[in-house]
């Protein structure tokens, strides 16, 4: 087999990483940074009318990371099954793209059900002990949209400095 044939899962994997959690991080930096700051104060709806309008919009972009996770993780089984060496580098590698697994399992299937369901029963971010919870858990997901894009980040540098396979 010829080099250039043997390194082609490399190859493909580095892309498919690289595609996933670009468009991950974009997508959340483009949500946040963007289109809430729109429609929470600039559409000139009220804050409970900009969270149902807001609220599917983050619950579908929260499949996505599970569609984004899986082409991540798929990415890295295809670069890194010819990896032959596993240093210290390696092991923060796969311990950063962990954690961001476990932050998209976090938002993914605790915090943005969680907010869904106390705004469907009338809860208001502020007000009272579901507001207050409400209010609670909005943060946490704020938090982890925000580890998430780091996260993003640091598992992207970590793909294009190591690990590296040996054809």
């Amino acid at each position: 087999m010829t080099s250039t044939s043997s390194g082609w899962p490399r190859r493909a994997g580095l892309l498919l990483t690289t595609s996933a959690l670009a468009a991950w991080a974009s997508g959340l930096l483009f949500l946040g940074a963007v289109v809430a700051p729109h429609v929470f104060f600039r559409s000139g709806l009220d804050r409970t009318q900009a969270g149902a309008v807001m609220a599917p919009v983050f619950l579908a972009f929260d499949r996505w990371i599970v569609v984004f996770l899986g082409g991540a993780l798929l990415g890295e089984l295809l670069r890194l099954t010819n990896a032959r060496r596993a240093g210290a580098r390696l092991a923060v590698h796969l311990a950063l793209l962990a954690a961001l697994a476990g932050t998209a399992v976090a938002g993914s299937l605790f915090t943005s059900p969680g907010i869904e369901e106390l705004r469907r029963q009338g809860a208001h971010r502020g007000e009272g002990p579901a507001g207050l919870k409400l209010d609670a858990l909005h943060h946490r997901a704020e938090e982890l949209g925000r580890a998430q894009v780091l996260l993003c980040a640091a598992v992207l540098a970590s793909c294009w400095t190591w690990p590296r396979a040996r054809a």
